[in-house]
């Protein structure tokens, strides 16, 4: 997947800059693409995704890969992107998206943005794909309600590390979240995300 136009674009705008490791590349790798069946289904979820949904919260976009995945299939795909900004590529993937999709970016710290943020409409589909601490990770998924519908999606990154998977498995028992099958919706299962609705 790593051949779309899209991420051959994204690629070309990072350039030498040091790219922080994400659904197709690992850390700091110059571009060496992650294998394995886990990290492949997690890639074809998200093109999946991208298909059967029309806008997508993201909170932490980095060099914009998965939301490149998510609006491969989809031109009238739309993002409201959250990302800390520490990377100097992220803005000018940000400025390419915005030259394909229609696309508004808040940046800073999500656990400071997400909340004063003023929530005008629900999105499709929210991402949770930023700080992978525990507080920070919660307050993500807690401060993303507001843009949830009754239909919305909430796709959670990262759920292998046990810290999340404890934090998710919390939140369920607390019914906070209401876990979905990936089956469910023609996805498939992979170690890596975990997919939910906002009670």
């Amino acid at each position: 997947m790593d051949n779309l136009p899209i991420i051959k674009k994204l690629n070309e705008i990072i350039g030498t800059d040091d790219l922080e490791g994400n659904c197709l590349y690992k850390h700091f790798s110059n571009f060496e693409l992650r294998k394995g069946d886990d990290i492949a289904r997690l890639r074809r979820n998200l093109v999946k995704l991208g298909e059967i949904n029309n806008s997508v919260l993201e909170v932490g976009f980095n060099g914009g890969h998965s939301s490149a995945l998510m609006g491969s299939n989809n031109p009238k795909m739309e993002f409201l992107l959250f990302d800390i900004g520490r990377w100097d590529y992220t803005q000018r993937c940000i400025d390419y998206f915005k030259t394909i999709f229609k696309v508004e970016y808040i940046k800073g710290n999500s656990n400071k943005t997400l909340p004063i943020y003023n929530a005008t409409k629900t999105y499709d589909l929210i991402h949770i794909d930023g700080g992978h601490g525990v507080v920070t990770c919660e307050n993500d998924i807690r401060n993303c309600k507001k843009f949830a519908g009754e239909d919305t999606l909430l796709l959670v990154d990262d759920a292998n590390f046990k810290r999340l998977r404890d934090l998710l498995d919390k939140m369920v028992a607390e019914e906070f979240l209401e876990e979905i099958e990936m089956e469910c919706l023609g996805l498939e299962t992979t170690k890596f995300h975990r997919l939910f609705q906002y009670c």
